[in-house]
């Protein structure tokens, strides 16, 4: 019920990988919502929305069996695309990832001061 990013998701983005991630459902759909840029056209994230942790296991692995190199180097020039759209938007503190941290940092912090 909660989403939480660590170090595992945001050091590949950094490095330059397209990224996968097995965390809390709907993971997938919150970084796109903050604005990161996912590599659908490689990697299926149909075990994002999944609830029950095992049958979400199992579907990755399925995905990531599936995957084919020559569709990722068909899609080559895409990907560098979004690997840099992903690095610029953690890096510049001016993005909208940004912008909306700190607006959820702001009504936190509001919350907690209301107590």
């Amino acid at each position: 019920q909660y989403f939480y990013i660590s170090e595992k998701t945001i050091f590949p983005m950094l490095q330059g990988h397209p990224i996968i991630v097995l965390g809390n459902p709907a993971t997938h759909y919150i970084l796109d919502q903050l604005g990161f840029e996912m590599f659908d056209e490689i990697l299926s994230y149909d075990h994002d929305l999944l609830t029950y942790g095992m049958d979400r296991i199992d579907r990755l692995s399925s995905n990531i069996s599936d995957f084919d190199v020559s569709n990722y180097e068909k899609h080559l020039l895409q990907i560098n695309k979004k690997i840099q759209h992903n690095q610029q938007l953690l890096l510049n503190t001016n993005s909208s990832l940004w912008i909306k941290l700190k607006k959820v940092m702001e009504t936190n912090i509001g919350k907690y001061y209301e107590l």
